[in-house]
């Protein structure tokens, strides 16, 4: 339905596909920095924010996804570390996920690229913002930009056909489960 009108017909798999597509345009998962100063101090320089399926075109519960970000490190002989930090769409911190880059006092002036990848069954399906946080030594912040960057987790086809109903709560954990018939 489209405008109250129908729109399209067929394959209930092919209609959920192109009303997806149709309603990616809100979301944008890759950022490029040019010499833009609200990402740029005198400690790093953000060059490059992504954030992607491992297993294709677009992030599902299934899939999983990875955040990739490329930076200019300005400081040396620091222990320097960096923290994806995930908000729900009513801006509550879920998560801070660290990544030491250097812990000997050993960071260079230099371009970094980090990939850090987040599994399937993490996440339910819904909107979600990305921050990225910068430290040194555990005490010092060198940057910290909260909601750079939002995405969207979309539905998984496990339930297709069967439930078009979205799972209740934030995180979406995939339990093995193991099941006895009992004869008596």
């Amino acid at each position: 339905m489209n405008n109250e009108e129908i729109s399209h017909s067929g394959d209930v798999d092919e209609i959920i596909n192109t009303y997806q597509k149709q309603n990616i345009s809100a979301v944008q998962n890759h950022l490029r920095f040019a010499d833009n100063k609200d990402f740029n101090n005198e400690h790093i320089k953000l060059l490059e924010l992504k954030i992607f399926s491992p297993k294709g075109d677009s992030i599902d519960v299934e899939s999983g996804f990875k955040i990739k970000i490329k930076f200019l490190n300005k400081k040396a002989n620091i222990n320097l570390a960096l923290s994806f930090t995930i908000f729900s769409k009513d801006d509550v911190l879920l998560m801070e996920a660290p990544t030491y880059i250097s812990r000997n006092f050993d960071s260079e002036i230099s371009i970094y690229e980090i990939e850090q990848e987040f599994p399937g069954y993490l996440l339910n399906s819904d909107f979600y913002n990305l921050g990225v946080l910068f430290g040194e030594n555990q005490q010092i912040v060198l940057m910290n930009i909260n909601n750079i960057l939002t995405f969207e987790i979309k539905d998984t086809l496990f339930n297709r056909g069967i439930n078009y109903n979205k799972f209740p709560g934030i995180i979406r954990p995939q339990f093995k489960s193991t099941i006895n018939k009992i004869h008596e």
